[in-house]
């Protein structure tokens, strides 16, 4: 530090005597028309007053003769177009004044290293013009300073002073990036992260970008699901390196889940020509089919119809991720819905010598469904049923009514889940498949889970009613008056 000089320029003596009111260490001031060489200092910071032309003029000539010395601009105000100017002329920084020792501090001991390459925006040529970044710190200089930062990518910038009204924003619009301050009234940056996991951006990598230095903060980030955690104040150029890449690594991310799910989407077609063409031979429309001809052609249509749901889990999976699935409720039967899907599994379960003993022990049949959703959710825990349960197993579907919820029961016998897996089970990506040498992407469970909160129900497993079996119950809302006609009152 001792070897380390800075100075401090201002445009006339009315702003020295505001700006130097503090002894700083190894720290000189001066005005510009005093400004002789700069050789010994390591550190130039500019006052950045451009509201006269000459002045501006004036610090960009001292920047041009003086290549070997780091230039910040720093004002009281802070405006935008200050912001912008000093960057354009080559400074590296913006800070705010007063200039205290601990900004000075920091520099020296986090960022110098970084700071001896220039301003060489060429490398940035990567095109996120589809990319969208929230900003939220409730300090305008900061606030500022990153949309310049951000500038150079052209892509969405959204920025807010308002954490609540920043939340507001991420509750309904997929962001690519969040840059988060944590210092801010209302909800800080660790709360808005945390409401964030009840979000469509709750996947959403969210950069820290504070002074608070201390490591338990930093861990605090960390565990928070951060993806970086920058000190302000932060060197332009090394934020810009690090926004760079992460936003690379999103977008490579974006353009992978797009692939698959128009993969997946282009795949439906022939597998629904092959499901509808397997029916037709099956059901004896071109000619009569020996038994095991049958047999085989069942076989063939199980696993059609098998690859048909397991597409359809990734590509309702990537409409949770990208918040565009919409629940569409409309009157229909439960009762008939499930047996409806028993029989679209007939060929399934025949291959297993299994049946389905199902029971429906309630008055209410017609409620409020997303037919196609809901029938995802009978598709992947019939389908788990089936796939988990031995040869000739039964299977048990049953329906009863509890306070203003139908509960749907579907057991298969064998214990498939410990019960240190019962709260695993929902997450993404969780399967058993390959334990039991079996074909998973570990979607069913976690998209029925998804499914049924967007109806208002919910999905357990239960393990300690039989120790033989294991038992999914999902509960779905009903609202009994939707159902019932009231008579008229006479007056």
């Amino acid at each position: 530090m001792n070897m380390f000089k800075t100075i401090v320029i201002c445009k006339d003596k009315n702003s020295l005597n505001k700006i130097e009111n503090t002894k700083l260490q190894n720290v000189d001031f001066c005005i510009i028309d005093e400004t002789k060489d700069l050789n010994k200092y390591d550190l130039c910071i500019l006052e950045a007053d451009f509201t006269q032309g000459n002045y501006f003029n004036t610090v960009k000539k001292l920047i041009n003769n003086n290549t070997t010395t780091l230039f910040w601009g720093g004002n009281f105000c802070c405006t935008r177009n200050d912001i912008i100017k000093s960057y354009s002329i080559g400074c590296k920084n913006f800070i705010q004044f007063p200039i205290t020792q601990d900004i000075i501090s920091k520099f020296v001991n986090n960022s110098l290293k970084n700071n001896s390459s220039k301003n060489d925006l060429s490398e940035y040529k990567e095109n996120f013009e589809n990319m969208k970044v929230l900003v939220v710190d409730d300090t305008e200089i900061n606030l500022e300073l990153l949309k310049e930062v951000l500038s150079i990518f052209h892509l969405q910038t959204y920025a807010f002073y308002d954490p609540e009204e920043a939340y507001e924003f991420a509750a309904k619009e997929k962001i690519d990036l969040i840059l988060l301050d944590i210092m801010m009234p209302v909800m800080n940056g660790f709360e808005f992260a945390q409401n964030l996991k009840t979000t469509k951006n709750k996947n959403t990598p969210v950069i820290f970008i504070s002074a608070l230095a201390d490591n338990n903060d930093k861990m605090k980030g960390y565990n928070l699901g951060s993806f970086a955690y920058i000190e302000k104040p932060f060197e332009v150029n090394t934020l810009r390196a690090q926004l760079f890449n992460i936003l690379k690594i999103q977008k490579l991310q974006k353009q992978k889940e797009d692939f698959i799910a128009m993969l997946t989407h282009d795949l439906k077609t022939p597998i629904k020509a092959q499901i509808r063409a397997l029916e037709l031979l099956i059901n004896k429309k071109f000619g009569k089919l020996s038994q095991l001809q049958k047999e085989i052609l069942a076989e063939i249509l199980a696993s059609c119809k098998l690859l048909n749901y397991m597409t359809d889990d990734v590509l309702a999976n990537y409409k949770f991720e990208n918040g565009t699935i919409m629940i569409k409720k409309e009157p229909y039967s439960l009762k008939k819905l499930i047996e409806e899907k028993i029989h679209s599994f007939r060929y399934l379960l025949e291959q297993k010598k299994q049946t389905v003993r199902y029971s429906y022990n309630s008055e209410i049949e017609t409620i409020e469904i997303d037919t196609i959703e809901l029938g995802r959710v009978l598709n992947n825990l019939i389908i788990n049923a089936s796939e988990y349960s031995a040869e000739g197993c039964d299977i048990f579907i049953n329906v009863t009514q509890n306070d203003n919820f139908l509960e749907v029961s579907i057991k298969n016998k064998g214990k498939d889940f410990t019960k240190n897996e019962v709260n695993s089970v929902f997450e993404k990506y969780y399967s058993k498949a390959k334990q039991y040498n079996k074909i998973g992407a570990g979607l069913g469970l976690y998209i029925s889970k998804k499914i049924l909160e967007l109806h208002g129900g919910t999905i357990k497993i239960d393990l300690d009613k039989d120790p033989n079996y294991t038992e999914f119950i999902f509960a779905l809302p009903y609202k009994k008056q939707i159902f019932q006609h009231s008579k008229p009152t006479l007056k």
